[in-house]
Formats: structure tokens, C-alpha cells, sequence
């Protein structure tokens, strides 16, 4: 592997870091162009999703995420990342209502019948 490969992949790393930079600042961007709406949902799904890495020093890593995908009342589905306490305290299949600005997450809260 000579220089030529060297520059290649730090080409492609400094690509690919622009590219993540600039879908995150457009994002949240757009998020915060749009008005904060709160409407009715299903829950649809919860899930519980694990990261395991290797840090620097050889130790493994993990950490854990949680998202809830939510449908409107016209048919479309969102999937927000959410906190552990707001994950536990919900049940897929459950009607409430959600606050959201864009992709962004506010609350949710549930519709007692």
C-alpha cells in the first residue's frame, strides 16, 4: 500500500465526515424552520436497539437507543428516538398524543379512555 492509497481513503473519510456535517445542520435546519404540531397517534412500535464498539483501548462499549414509531391520522408513520423513561412508560397499540417539530421529538403522552 503505497501513498496513493493513503491519500484515497483520506479523501474518502473527509467526504463522507462533509456529507454527515452537512444532513445533520440541514436537518436541524429544517426542524427548526417548522412549527411545533401536536396531534393524535397509534403507536405503532417501540424498539430497543443496542450499540456495542471497541474504543481506543480495547474496551468494549455499549450503549442503548430507543425509538417509537407513531402513525397519523393519515396513514402516514414517523420514528423518533426517545428517552428510556418515555420508552418504558408506553405500549404499542395505545392512542395518544404526540408533539413533534419536523423529525424532532418533543413528547408524548397518552390518551386515557
Amino acid at each position: 500500500m503505497g501513498p496513493g492509497f493513503f491519500g484515497v481513503f483520506i479523501v474518502l473519510f473527509l467526504v463522507v465526515f462533509v456529507y454527515i456535517v452537512v444532513n445533520g445542520i440541514t436537518e436541524w435546519s429544517r426542524n427548526n424552520r417548522m412549527p411545533v404540531v401536536k396531534e393524535e397517534v397509534y403507536l405503532v412500535e417501540k424498539k430497543r436497539v443496542d450499540n456495542s464498539s471497541m474504543n481506543a483501548n480495547g474496551m468494549m462499549t455499549s450503549d442503548v437507543d430507543y425509538y417509537a414509531t407513531f402513525r397519523f391520522r393519515d396513514g402516514s408513520e414517523m420514528r423518533f428516538k426517545i428517552r428510556r423513561d418515555m420508552y418504558n412508560g408506553i405500549k404499542e397499540g395505545e392512542m395518544g398524543m404526540l408533539t413533534h417539530q419536523g423529525t424532532r421529538f418533543h413528547e408524548y403522552t397518552t390518551l386515557e379512555f
